[in-house]
Parts: C-alpha cells; sequence; structure tokens
C-alpha cells in the first residue's frame, strides 16, 4: 500500500547567518584558494555525512528523476560519494510520495538503474529522527546546498586566484541572499540578477557545447572559423553578464543601486543593536502605569511609546512589543517589519484594537499596510480592524514566518496574503473581507488551526462559479513556475462565506492535462467544519498564466 503522506524531515533552512558563516568558515572552507573548494566541501561531506542506513525524502527534479515534474519521495541512502556529491538511493516500499496519482515508480526506479541509482546529496532531506543519529548528516547536506545554490558561482571554477575564497566571497554572497529573501531590495533589481544569472547559465550551457564541438573538431577536421567566431562572441557576452552580476554582489554598489530606485522599500532590516545592548520591551499604551512594569526584572531595558507605529518604526531584532489596552492608528505610511519580533497585546483583545487606515498615495509596495519579511514574527492577542477600501490587505507575508494567536480581523478587502514564506494562525477569526480571508500565493505555506473564517467573499457573490474571478475564504494559487503550495488546515470552522470555503486556482498551462484535483497543491485537512458556503466547500479553477 502506497501513502501521501510524508514523513517530518529536519528543519535546517532557517539558519541564521552567523551560523551559516561560522560552519563555512570554521569548519568546510578555512582559508582555502577558490581551486581547493570542491576537495574541501567533499572532505566535509566525508566526515559529517553517513554513508549509508538513512532514509530521504529526495525531492527531486526532472534532470535527476527523468520525469516531467518534479515529485517528492521517500528514499532509502545505500552510499554517498563525497568527491562528486552524489547519493546511491533506491525508493522505500511501501511508496510514500506527495504524488501517488502521477508517479510512475516502475519509469523512475528503470530511470534510476539506468544511472546507478546515483541522485545529487543536495536533493535529500533527511528524515527526522529523535534519536539525534542523524543530525549532523541533516546539517552538513544543508550547508553544502546552501553553499552550491547562493555562494558558488559557475565561474568560480575557472578562477586560479590565490586569495582566500571565503575571505572574499562568502559574506558579500550570504548578505545578498538575506537581503533577497528578507524583502530589503527592490522588486526590479532582484528580477534583474535573476533575469541575468539564468541568462548567464543559458549561454554558458551553449558555450561548453560550442567548445566540445571544436575540440571534436580539432581531432577530425579542420576548425569552423564560423564556429570559433561565436565561441568568442559568446565567451564575451558571458564575461559581460559576469561582471553586471558582480556589481550586484558588491554590496556598496548594491544598496547605491537599491537608492536609486522607484520601489525601494522603506525599511530593511536594523538586526541586532549596536555595541550588544540587551533587547528592548516596548510598552505601548496610552498612558504608561507603575504595574506595567512591575513583572520585570530589574535589569529589563523598557521603553513607553502611546503610538504602536513609533515602536515599530524603532525596534531592532529580537525585541518586544507590549501592547494595552487601546485603539492604535496605523496610517499615512505602510509599516515593513523586517526584523524578527514578538508583539503581544495585554488583556482583553477585544480591547485592543490596531486600526489600519486607508493609504492614499500609496506606491506598489505600500497596498498593504503592514509588510512582514523577517525570519520569525509572532503577534498575539490583538484585533485589527481595516479602514477604508484602497489597501490590498490587513497584512503581507513577503518572506519568512508569521505566527498569529488568539487574533480578530475584521477586513474590508483582503485579509492576510502570503506571498512567500510561512503563515500560521491559530485560534484566530477572520471576516469581512470582501475578497478573500487567506490568499496563499504559489509555493507558500499555510498553516491554520483551530480558527473561524465567516462572511468572507461578498465581491464573488454573484460571480459565474466557473470564471477565472471566483474566490474563497481560503484562495491557495499554483504556479507551474514555483514549488508547491502547502495548506495544512486543522479543526478550523469555515461558514457563511460568500463564496467557497476554499478555492484552487492553477496555472492552465501546466495543469490543464492533470486530472488530480491536488496535482500542484498540498492539501491536509483534519476536522474541519464547513457550513453554508454560498458556492461550495472546495473549488478549483484553471486559469491563464500571469
Amino acid at each position: 500500500m502506497s501513502s501521501t503522506k510524508l514523513p517530518m524531515i529536519f528543519q535546517t533552512a532557517d539558519l541564521s547567518v552567523e551560523t551559516r558563516v561560522a560552519a563555512y568558515k570554521n569548519d568546510i572552507l578555512g582559508l582555502c584558494k577558490p581551486r581547493e573548494v570542491p576537495d574541501r566541501i567533499a572532505k566535509y561531506i566525508g566526515r559529517n555525512v553517513e554513508a549509508s542506513g538513512w532514509n530521504a525524502v529526495w525531492r527531486s527534479t526532472p534532470k535527476s528523476s527523468g520525469q516531467l515534474h518534479p515529485f517528492d519521495v521517500v528514499v532509502e541512502v545505500s552510499n554517498v560519494n563525497a568527491s562528486d556529491i552524489m547519493a546511491e538511493v533506491s525508493i522505500c516500499e511501501p511508496v510514500v510520495t506527495d504524488c501517488l496519482n502521477d508517479l510512475d515508480t516502475e519509469k523512475v526506479n528503470a530511470y534510476l538503474c539506468c544511472h546507478g541509482n546515483r541522485v545529487p546529496l543536495t536533493e535529500l532531506c533527511p528524515v527526522y529522527d529523535e534519536t539525534g543519529q542523524h543530525d549532523e548528516t541533516a546539517l552538513a547536506i544543508e550547508h553544502v546546498r546552501f553553499f552550491y545554490e547562493n555562494i558558488w558561482r559557475e565561474w568560480d571554477e575557472d578562477d586560479d586566484g590565490e586569495y582566500c575564497y571565503a575571505g572574499r566571497h562568502l559574506d558579500t554572497r550570504i548578505q545578498l541572499y538575506y537581503d533577497i529573501q528578507e524583502g530589503n531590495l527592490p522588486r526590479d533589481l532582484v528580477n534583474n540578477y535573476r533575469d541575468s544569472y539564468n541568462q548567464y547559465r543559458e549561454k554558458l550551457a551553449e558555450l561548453k557545447q560550442l567548445q566540445e564541438k571544436i575540440a571534436v573538431s580539432d581531432l577530425d577536421e579542420e576548425l569552423d572559423e564560423m564556429d570559433v567566431l561565436k565561441c568568442a562572441q559568446m565567451s564575451e557576452v558571458c564575461e559581460s553578464l559576469v561582471h553586471s552580476l558582480q556589481i550586484i554582489e558588491n554590496p556598496q554598489m548594491r544598496y547605491l543601486l537599491a537608492s536609486v530606485s522607484p520601489k525601494l522599500v522603506q525599511q530593511g532590516p536594523r538586526g541586532n543593536r549596536p555595541r550588544g545592548d540587551e533587547p528592548v520591551t516596548y510598552i505601548v499604551a496610552p498612558k504608561l502605569q507603575a504595574g506595567m512594569v512591575k513583572f520585570y526584572e530589574d535589569n529589563t531595558v523598557v521603553e513607553h511609546y502611546p503610538c504602536l507605529g513609533k515602536a515599530l518604526k524603532s525596534y531592532y531584532h529580537g525585541d518586544t512589543i507590549v501592547v494595552y489596552p487601546g485603539k492604535y492608528k496605523l496610517e499615512g505610511r505602510a509599516y515593513q517589519l523586517a526584523d524578527s519580533v514578538h508583539i503581544t497585546g495585554i488583556g482583553n483583545p477585544s480591547e485592543i484594537v490596531v486600526v489600519e487606515v486607508e493609504l492614499f498615495f500609496c506606491s506598489d509596495n505600500e497596498e498593504y499596510t503592514m509588510e512582514c519579511c523577517a525570519t520569525n514574527i509572532s503577534i498575539k492577542n490583538i484585533t485589527f480592524e481595516q479602514e477604508g477600501n484602497e489597501n490590498e490587505g490587513v497584512v503581507l507575508v513577503k518572506s519568512g514566518r508569521v505566527t498569529f494567536d488568539d487574533c480578530h480581523m475584521r477586513c474590508e478587502t483582503n485579509g492576510v496574503t502570503v506571498e512567500n514564506g510561512e503563515l500560521v494562525m491559530r485560534q484566530c477569526k477572520v471576516h469581512g473581507a470582501k475578497s478573500a480571508a487567506i490568499i496563499v500565493s504559489s509555493g507558500a505555506k499555510l498553516d491554520l488551526q483551530d480558527s473561524k473564517l465567516f462572511d468572507n467573499g461578498e465581491f464573488g457573490q454573484n460571480l459565474d462559479v466557473s470564471t477565472e474571478l471566483a474566490t474563497g475564504a481560503i484562495v491557495l494559487e499554483a504556479k507551474s513556475d514555483s514549488k508547491k503550495t502547502t495548506a495544512i488546515l486543522s479543526d478550523n470552522y469555515i461558514s457563511n462565506n460568500h463564496c467557497h470555503g476554499i478555492c484552487v486556482k492553477k496555472d492552465q498551462e501546466i495543469f490543464a492535462a492533470c486530472c488530480d484535483p491536488e496535482h500542484g497543491i498540498k492539501l491536509e485537512m483534519t476536522n474541519n467544519v464547513f457550513e453554508e458556503n454560498i458556492h461550495g466547500d472546495i473549488g478549483h479553477f484553471l486559469v491563464n498564466k500571469d
């Protein structure tokens, strides 16, 4: 018997900058030169990755599996080859995969057999084991995976320099990764960098094919002058693209380009407090009273603001914002939460009200009053009210993880949109959204527990249920060029919405020919109640790719 419920894997993707830098400098790269990097990586794998006897979720690619679409499946590792960063695997029986209806196990096994059952080690995510036996293996694979995805560049292979590789490239390239992940750079600049990098890889592949052709011609016959000329021209194109990419990788040049961009985000991450100062607890209340501070230890640094907006603009990474009963307006600008923070309401949540006022003269990236793009943001015991219908929604999760506990959202347009990263909501209420209470963009993740979604989707009430404009209390989007969208729903009450309870929208380009309604969407539901949603509990729609 087969299953679609994948086991838990080690969660290693959210390692801090400090942890990653220390691992590369102290344990992996040291003072090695560029040409010595592959050997250092191989030795690190040999020391830290178990050679066999462990299970993993293989997150395949079409190139590694021979299949048209990627899939996840549980495999057993029988051997690890550190020198070429490959592993020999076999699919576990019974088969455990995320696309049971689409996966042709026989074809995959045949393809693996033809390739020595070898897959890239970096595509393996070790299955979690409480004994701790595989902790080092999981961490080592994450460090190697991150290195080749975000630090190593193809042009580094031909670098014969005598300098320290980590000293020149490590900090700048890791910082570029986090600048992109945390939304610190204008979208146009990020898109330009990614487009240039993709173009470089395409041109480099063409150049290598041409060089191989010329090498064969050199042995068998006279060289084709046109091929030689084309090779020279393509080399110049690659060099030019590398130069443009290196400009953006340079922190000073990157921030200079960002400063003149019309879409510069309002505030980047502040990081830890300067000079190593202790985290601050901000008390937000109309008036500071003695009873508000009596429970803190004597050495706790406390600051008081009567305005929540000032606290949101002032906090550093790891600070705490405590909000007492009152009505706090956020108006005049978009507030970007770019550092991890805990925001907690003290008292009855119905008396702790954050009013998000309509943003006038807003730019494209100011359509939400609160934009979250930090590793870990938690918000607890607060009521949010949306005032006016021009804003796109209450909260936008641009990246990282945002957790709402015991919060109440009274919406006008949308509630919460997860553009990237993960949204966790526990014991929350979301209602009144004219469109959707929660929108999960392609590749993002939602974990909704013991919450109530009601009276949402008024805009979709009179629409034809087959239209692309159809909506739901929860909208899940899936596109062909992104990872799976994940939604885990348990013990929720989704009722009396003017639309679907859940609306699944898929990219027509890739999903039109697939009869599996969950293709591209990982939807897990346990003990949820759906009642009196006008267009039904779950609706599936194909939409044109943007």
